[in-house]
């Protein structure tokens, strides 16, 4: 019977063990670098919903997340959420996970 890849931890709890990595790209600088600490969670409040006017599967919603202005969020929830139920969102809180990096569009002209 072949073994299972756990080793003892030392309070006696297992631990599964890694398998290393060899050429990976990733340096174990990059990821330290990746924490729980960098998000940036606020409670938001859908202040407007509609359909993206060029992607039949994207919603636009504009979000008050405690700024100066509302966030303009895109996100791709059309399969999951109907527009009627984003609709009655808008007097409902929910949770936003903003990045650090604005998008910045660019249009033609």
């Amino acid at each position: 019977m072949a073994s299972l890849p756990f080793t003892s931890l030392a309070d006696g709890g297992p631990k599964k063990e890694q398998k290393k990595q060899s050429g990976g790209s990733k340096s174990k600088t990059a990821e330290a670098d990746i924490t729980v600490a960098k998000l940036d969670i606020r409670v938001g409040l859908i202040r407007k919903a509609e359909k993206h006017p060029d992607a039949d599967s994207l919603y636009v919603e504009e979000i008050d997340v405690g700024e100066d202005t509302p966030r303009t969020v895109v996100s791709g929830l059309v399969k999951f959420i109907p527009l009627e139920e984003m609709q009655v969102a808008l007097s409902k809180h929910l949770l936003v996970f903003l990045d650090i990096l604005v998008m910045q569009c660019v249009t033609g002209s």
